[in-house]
């Protein structure tokens, strides 16, 4: 009995472990995995959820790779398409059918970089409660239509115009009910 019991807890924790776990994309900023630098996912294991319109579940399938399976509507894995990828190495990554492909280590943890700018999403509520993934821009990150920062632990968020003017947006409390699909936040790590 003692020995069923310690079974059972022991498959419990396992279990706990592997749902609680975090795949974090660290972008980075050349094709030489240098500077870190750009947009990067902070991703739960072991759940589907939807990023980006696309349904994804995350699996370490060893202790060397992740596998990203791509499923159908709600979450269905009929017909899943999987992609592996090496953890903590220097790997090429682009989501299904993205025309953008970034250099990035993918890393089982349980942070974002520091002073990034993070957007936390509430994938299973209407509100900014429960669990959530994220994505994150590496502070200073800009680009043609926006700008990132962290200054003194809050976020700055700019949208841009293509004539270089930019716009700071409000990023203040929790955004749901203001046409967005799924609620989030926006804090500084």
């Amino acid at each position: 009995m003692k020995l069923l019991s310690l079974i059972l807890f022991i498959t419990v924790l396992i279990n706990f472990a592997n749902a609680n776990s975090y795949l974090t994309i660290i972008p980075k900023g050349s094709d030489s995995c240098g500077e870190t630098y750009g947009v990067g996912y902070y991703l739960p294991m072991g759940t589907c959820i939807s990023v980006n319109d696309w349904n994804l579940s995350i699996n370490q399938v060893n202790g060397s790779h992740i596998q990203i399976s791509y499923l159908g509507p709600n979450c269905s894995s009929d017909s899943p398409i999987n992609y592996a990828y090496a953890i903590n190495e220097c790997v090429n990554f682009q989501f299904l059918d993205s025309p953008y492909t970034f250099s990035s280590i993918f890393s089982i943890s349980d942070s974002v970089p520091t002073d990034a700018v993070v957007y936390n999403y509430y994938y299973y509520s209407y509100y900014c409660s429960g669990p959530t993934y994220s994505i994150f821009f590496t502070n200073g990150f800009s680009n043609n239509f926006s700008k990132f920062m962290c200054v003194d632990k809050k976020p700055e968020v700019f949208l841009c115009s293509g004539t270089g003017d930019c716009t700071q947006i409000d990023t203040d409390g929790c955004t749901n009910g203001k046409g967005v699909d799924m609620p989030y936040r926006v804090t500084c790590n």
